[in-house]
Formats: structure tokens, sequence, C-alpha cells
């Protein structure tokens, strides 16, 4: 009786072992799909740049024209400023299909002339609202013409290079002043950004590093010329914000899609 029942458990054992073994098998493929449809999901890719937004910093140079200022400062004893200002500036830009909308800031580094007496520190900056179309892309790169409107200011900031004594300096208070000349800024340009690839791992909003370079022209108009800390400085020299400029971005992209 003993000998029948093992001879039973036998072969019952024997039959089942190929069902374990197809299990296992199965078993052993799903794990290999749940892998590979893991590493699909997280495959380093290009996204589409049709809709989204991007911030970025920028860095630049800006040719102005300064000869009608020069010109009076070398009358007053005053070296001359160079005409070209590395810039630095924030922006950032809407993507909607072919259309890009966005805005800027940019601030000058400043420079500093003497007239012995007297030191004149220039510094300024503005500010752009821009819009382009996009006339070449594919998902790692655009390339757009632009153009825009904003405001420039150019201020003049001339301080006494003697040090009062406490008596003198309420005495005599005013020992500088601030000129400010503010204009309406036009912009053209051609721009072109490029986007790096992102790990997708499913969802649709995508933040891929931006890069880019942007080659344009700026013309000006004055609003109301030269103004000091008093009110108007009638007589003031022309002033202009039109030149060429270059300027390289870095920044990031949210990309929805």
């Amino acid at each position: 009786m003993k000998t029948f029942i093992a001879a039973v458990c036998l072969v019952a054992s024997l039959i089942a072992a190929p069902a374990r073994a197809e299990d296992f098998a199965l078993g052993a493929e799903a794990e290999s799909g749940e892998s590979q449809k893991s590493n699909t999901d997280t495959d380093l890719r290009f996204v589409k740049n049709r809709h989204g937004a991007v911030l970025y910093l920028m860095l630049g140079n800006n040719s102005l024209n300064l000869d009608s200022l020069n010109s009076r400062l070398s009358a007053n004893g005053y070296s001359t400023i160079e005409k070209n200002f590395v810039m630095f500036g924030v922006g950032g830009h809407a993507v909607m299909d072919d259309w890009i909308c966005g805005g800027e800031f940019h601030w000058m580094n400043q420079q500093k002339t003497s007239s012995g007496a007297y030191d004149l520190y220039v510094n300024g900056g503005y500010f752009l609202i821009n819009g382009g179309y996009v006339v070449r892309r594919s998902d790692s790169y655009m390339i757009y013409p632009m153009a825009g409107i904003g405001l420039g200011t150019l201020s003049l900031n001339i301080q006494s290079t003697a040090a009062p004594t406490f008596d003198e300096a309420l005495a005599n208070p005013k020992s500088g002043t601030q000129l400010t000349h503010t204009s309406v800024v036009f912009n053209v340009a051609v721009a072109a950004d490029g986007l790096s690839p992102v790990i997708h791992a499913g969802g649709s909003l995508h933040m891929p590093f931006t890069f880019g370079f942007r080659a344009g022209y700026l013309f000006s108009t004055p609003v109301g010329g030269w103004q000091s800390m008093e009110g108007n400085a009638n007589g003031g020299p022309d002033l202009s914000f039109s030149g060429p400029y270059l300027q390289v971005i870095v920044g990031l992209g949210f990309m929805i899609g």
C-alpha cells in the first residue's frame, strides 16, 4: 500500500513539473516586458517644442551711439565713454505653435570717467516686449526673426572726488548730481534657440535646457530730453540707444507635449 501511494505521488509530481516550468517562464517573460517598458519610458529623447515657455539668462554686447555725449564730455574736461557696453539680462517667452511672445530686461556694466575734480559714472538699461514667428524648426532647435518695443534709460552720476568734512557737507550739501535720459527703444533681431534632449518618463510636461544666440539692432527716439534731480536739464546732447548687439542665452524650457 505504501509503495502504491509513493508511486502515485511520483507520477503527480512529474505531471505538475512542466506546468510549474511554464508558469516560471511566463513570469520571467512578464518581468522582462515590464523592464523593457520601463526602459522605453525613460529614454533620452527630444520633445516637441510647439507649446510651452522658456526662461533664460542673457549676456551680450551693445554698441550705442554716444558721439554727441562724448563731444560734450570732452568739452567739459572729461574723458570719453566707450560706446561698447557689456549687457546682462533676464528674459522669457511663450511658444504657441509658430508664434513667439515674451519680454526681457537688460542692464549695462557701469563705466567711469573723470575730470579731475569730479568722477562721472555711466549706467543704464532697457526692457523690451518682443514677438516673433518661427521660420525653421525641429525638435532640437528653432530659428525665428523677432521685433519688439520698450523703454531705455541712461544715467550720468557726477560726484566730487574731494571728501568734504562734516561742516563742509552741511554748508554745501550738493557735491554731485544725477542726469538721466529716457528713450523709446525698438528692436529687430534674428534668434536661434537650441533645446537639449530630456529623459522621457511619462506625463506631458518636459523641462529641457535651452541655449541660444541673438543678433539684432536697436533703434531709439528720446522721450522728454535730459532730467536732473531738480527737473529738466535743457540743452543736453542727443543720445541714442541705436546700435547693433550680439547675445547668448542659457535657460530652462517648460514644454507641453
